[in-house]
């Protein structure tokens, strides 16, 4: 990730809820025994005294359990069938199963150098099968919102929804305006009714489908990232080897871990350059000075291939770099800022700093923008008078200065027409 983000209280409060409900409703279809072909009416029948029992033994739905048993009962296309598939499993496999979900839920608040144990992949048992399927259905009814009898903790809202989780997403990170993941643009649109946005899985729920309500593996980015370029691609492999989750710079971890602290983006010759049309420069990600990066690029930009899309649009953020000089350049005396490299060097040093304390997180591309101002500093500080961008803007300027004069004379010949 670019930019760091904030963890969000309430979801961390009320969707541990929903994931313990979750493992209580495999335990107990676990228990149940099932025959061929399944009849769902008999399962529900045999499901709900033991799934009653098995919430009544947990202290944050005791109470509640008879209600938690009836709403899980009432999907029984969405949450009772996959349950019956999940049934037909051996038994000793079913409760290794959920005890290695309950390991990866846990995992992922103190990521270490392992991996997650459970991965529903296409080769997976049909009982593993109905078990991604009724997680899978579970988060989609999110969107509906969980009622108040499915969770612990108290909650002003009639319901948590998936809109509740990205309002309390915006509000923490108020100053965050673009997506964290790519810098490239922004995440969300607002109607007067909710916040739009793409709510990614960084782990997706098509793999890890245990961990689709983590509230710490879900981030709201733009549908470029989410939809477009990650998709369902599993972030454990990396050119054909699996990494660990040490390898990754997660959401909501620990504070200054972000790449905008701890990498720099480097301006590099394009070669061989295959196509005359591509943009001679290119940018790459690189670790800042004393930063054990070790794969956390490699996996970021496997996922998001954020330096190559940034490369690809690199007219598009020079033109934004030269616009901000401009802007700059046409409040002054141009011709005489551009006289001197070293009076140009200033402002461009000026404007850098500028940028990465008031634009990152706001702006779309200020991250990489930062780094091109560094280029440009590079080249003056080396070429000085021959700095091709010095050249390019000594230039503007005399052309500016020249129309501003004939703005001028032709505001006095305007002028000149009236009667003394």
């Amino acid at each position: 990730m670019i930019h760091q983000v904030n963890r969000l209280p309430i979801a961390n409060r009320l969707l541990p809820d929903v994931m313990a409900l979750q493992m209580a409703v495999l335990e107990a279809a676990a228990q149940v025994p099932v025959d061929k072909p399944v009849d769902l009416d008999k399962f529900k029948e045999a499901l709900t005294p033991i799934l009653t029992t098995n919430l009544g033994s947990k202290r944050r739905f005791r109470g509640r359990e008879a209600k938690v048993a009836q709403w899980i009962n009432a999907k029984t296309e969405t949450l009772v069938k996959p349950l019956s598939e999940f049934a037909g499993g051996a038994p000793p496999d079913k409760a290794r199963f959920v005890a290695d979900i309950k390991s990866d839920i846990l995992l992922l608040y103190r990521p270490q150098t392992a991996s997650f144990r459970v991965a529903v992949l296409d080769r997976s048992n049909k009982w593993e099968i109905g078990a991604k399927d009724f997680l899978y259905a579970f988060y989609d009814l999110w969107s509906k919102g969980f009622t108040k009898d499915l969770l612990s903790t108290s909650y002003s809202g009639n319901k948590y929804t998936r809109q509740d989780f990205v309002q309390e997403f915006h509000a923490k990170n108020p100053n965050l305006f673009i997506c964290a993941i790519c810098d490239g643009g922004a995440y969300s649109t607002k109607t007067e009714a909710q916040i739009h946005t793409s709510v990614d899985h960084f782990f997706p729920r098509s793999i890890y489908p245990h961990l689709s309500c983590h509230p710490l593996n879900l981030i709201p980015i733009c549908s470029n990232c989410n939809s477009y370029i990650k998709g369902d691609a599993n972030p454990l492999v990396l050119n054909g080897q699996p990494v660990g989750l040490i390898d990754f710079v997660l959401p909501y971890q620990k504070q200054d871990t972000a790449f905008r602290e701890k990498t720099y983006v480097a301006v590099v010759k394009r070669d061989p350059r295959p196509d005359k049309q591509q943009h001679p420069m290119r940018l790459v990600l690189k670790p800042a000075r004393d930063y054990p990066a070790g794969k956390r690029i490699d996996t970021f930009n496997n996922l998001y291939k954020v330096d190559e899309r940034w490369s690809e649009g690199l007219d598009v953020i020079e033109d934004q770099v030269f616009r901000r000089v401009a802007q700059f350049l046409g409040l002054v005396d141009t011709v005489s800022l551009t006289s001197d490299p070293k009076a140009f060097t200033r402002y461009l040093e000026a404007l850098m700093s500028q940028t990465d304390l008031e634009n990152l997180g706001k702006d779309p591309y200020a991250f990489p923008l930062v780094w091109l101002l560094r280029s440009y500093l590079d080249d003056l500080e080396k070429s000085g008078e021959e700095s091709a961008i010095y050249k390019v803007f000594k230039a503007w300027a005399q052309i500016n200065r020249d129309r501003w004069l004939t703005l001028q004379k032709r505001s006095s010949e305007i002028s000149a027409r009236r009667p003394l």
